[in-house]
């Protein structure tokens, strides 16, 4: 079943999509079936030769990056002891740095989230003098919000940066995962 909208007088409706996001949603479960047609294989017995090298490859019409080629999805894996894995991994690091927010992964930012959001700006860039942010904020404003938006621009969530008071929850995930002490 289709996703509805609720119009003025009660009534649901189709909820409309752009070609782009039907184009965008084909050209990613292309993705993900080319990568479980790998993993099948080699679950299957894979090449006789042994399992070096995997490659993804989906085209769009001006999909890439700019739109100025066509390749929507172009990763390759020369040389790895578990190459399936190894492009599953720089998949979803593609999804996160070039494919823009879904609607359902934005959240609010926070009373608590913009403190622990400051707490990154204040210190960060690590051995620069100028931080992203000088002082912390009374509330979530223009300042924060541009702090927050040079510091994505920064670790490269350029698709995920937004001005509305809101955030993406991958890329705050990953700026998380980024941040915790390592052991």
């Amino acid at each position: 079943m289709g996703a509805y909208e609720r119009c003025g007088r009660g009534r649901e409706l189709p909820l409309r999509r752009s070609r782009l996001q039907i184009e965008v949603e084909v050209a990613n479960g292309a993705a993900l079936r080319l990568i479980a047609a790998l993993v099948a294989g080699q679950a299957g017995g894979g090449d006789k030769r042994g399992m070096q090298s995997a490659a993804l490859l989906v085209v769009r019409a001006k999909g890439g990056y700019l739109g100025g080629t066509d390749r929507y999805i172009d990763i390759r894996v020369y040389d790895a002891p578990d190459p399936i894995k190894e492009l599953e991994r720089l998949y979803a690091l593609h999804k996160l740095y070039f494919f823009t927010s879904d609607s359902a992964d934005l959240i609010p930012i926070t009373p608590a989230l913009q403190k622990e959001l400051e707490a990154i700006l204040l210190t960060e860039p690590v051995n620069q003098p100028q931080k992203w942010l000088a002082a912390p904020q009374p509330s979530l404003n223009t300042t924060f919000l541009t702090a927050l938006a040079s510091f994505m621009y920064w670790e490269n969530y350029d698709v995920r940066v937004r001005m509305d008071g809101k955030i993406d929850r991958v890329a705050l995930e990953d700026i998380r995962k980024n941040r915790r002490p390592r052991r």
